[in-house]
C-alpha cells in the first residue's frame, strides 16, 4: 500500500466518522427534544381559550374575569351566574360569557347567589 493509498483511505474512513458522529448527535438531540415535548406539563383546559372567538374573548376581557378571585368571598362559584361542571368536567361555565371558567375564578358582573 502506497502512502497516497493509505491516505486516501485513512481520509474517506476520518469523513464518514464525522458523517456518522453527526447523524448520531442530532438524532439524540431529536430524542431530547421529543422526550422533552413529552414531559411538557400539560396546560390547564380552564385556561385554553383556542375555541373561544374575538369577541368572547373581548366580553371575558371587559368582565375583568380572572382564575383566581381577589375577593376570597365573591368566587364563580357562588355566583348566580355560575354554571357548575358536569361529573366528566373539570370546568364550570358562565351564563354570560363563554369558555372555561374555574369555580374560584371572578369578574365583574359577579351576583351574589340566592338560596332556593
Amino acid at each position: 500500500m502506497t502512502r497516497k493509498e493509505f491516505l486516501q483511505i485513512f481520509g474517506s474512513l476520518a469523513i464518514s466518522d464525522l458523517f456518522i458522529s453527526s447523524l448520531l448527535s442530532c438524532n439524540q438531540r431529536s430524542e431530547k427534544t421529543q422526550a422533552e415535548v413529552q414531559n411538557k406539563p400539560e396546560t390547564d383546559p380552564c385556561e385554553n381559550f383556542s375555541q373561544l372567538t374575538k369577541e368572547d374573548l373581548e366580553i371575558r376581557n371587559n368582565l375583568e374575569y380572572v382564575n383566581e378571585t381577589p375577593i376570597p368571598e365573591k368566587r364563580c362559584n357562588n355566583c348566580e351566574l355560575w354554571i357548575a361542571p358536569e361529573e366528566s368536567q373539570i370546568c364550570g361555565g358562565c351564563q354570560i360569557m363563554h369558555g372555561p371558567v374555574k369555580d374560584k375564578g371572578y369578574c365583574t358582573a359577579w351576583i351574589v347567589k340566592e338560596n332556593s
